[in-house]
């Protein structure tokens, strides 16, 4: 799937490069007959953030190298060491290793996560809710404690067991339609350009340009349930549809095998 995504992303930018554009009043402008292309591209753009820079595996991996480096800054002080060139150079790709084969106590948190991450014992996905489009002008962020809130009575859900991951993938300009930003000329030889109406486009192409989502995960794998029930309340008190895709948790192993 990664692979086939980069292979697009390179082709559709490789056919942008090559649409017929030129310069008119300052702004790089592009054929009339370029205009569905142009869709196309921001459409993929959205379809790849969608399904692969935020899959919920990522976010996860994403989230557990924040901790650790948020439980290893008592150790490094990274914001001391951001200020030299000296010190900031050694801020690379082997941080993660060297809090994995350390043997500081300071490091025990960052490294127990660190830990987690190489056993593939991930933070676990509770579930999702999509923000109805009616209300992503006023939609606010969702904080842990807003989740924790509407956690069953008893169920031991707490602020630092929860991550909230307010989700927006758009078109490249908010609510808006970006294509409608571009001016386009009729044929090479023209001097002037304008924008497309959608109306003068087709009456199939996309209304609404932004997406907006709640998910949620958490540390601790035995508050999956719990943190799912939590944010099926808290759809219900925003008006929103149920969650969806929590990580199912996995059965025990019978050792006995088949009888």
């Amino acid at each position: 799937m990664g692979a086939r995504a980069m292979c697009s992303t390179i082709l559709t930018q490789a056919d942008c490069y090559s649409f017929p554009r030129q310069v008119i009043n300052d702004r790089i402008c592009f054929k009339m007959s370029e205009v569905y292309n142009l869709y196309n591209l921001f459409n993929t753009r959205a379809n790849h953030h969608q399904v692969i820079y935020t899959h919920a595996k990522a976010k996860a991996v994403e989230f557990m190298v924040t901790d650790a480096l948020v439980a290893a800054d008592r150790h490094f002080k990274f914001n001391e060491l951001i200020w030299e060139a000296s010190t900031f150079k050694t801020l690379d790709d082997t941080l993660l290793k060297r809090i994995e084969w350390s043997i500081d106590a300071d490091l025990a948190d960052a490294r127990a996560i660190v830990r987690r991450l190489r056993n593939r014992d991930l933070y676990k996905f509770a579930g999702e809710v999509s923000v109805p489009e009616h209300m992503h002008a006023s939609w606010s962020r969702v904080s842990a404690q807003d989740i924790v809130d509407r956690a069953p009575r008893g169920s031991a859900l707490h602020v630092k067991d929860v991550i909230v991951d307010n989700k927006e993938i758009n078109y490249s300009m908010k609510s808006r339609d970006p294509v409608q930003a571009v001016d386009f000329f009729d044929n090479l030889d023209s001097t002037t350009a304008q924008p497309l109406g959608t109306d003068k486009v087709s009456s199939i192409l996309p209304r609404v340009f932004q997406d907006k989502k709640v998910r949620v995960f958490v540390r601790d794998p035995a508050k999956v349930r719990a943190a799912n029930a939590a944010l099926t309340e808290f759809a219900k008190s925003r008006h929103c549809t149920s969650p969806i895709g929590n990580t199912p948790l996995k059965r025990a192993r019978d050792d006995r095998g088949s009888q």
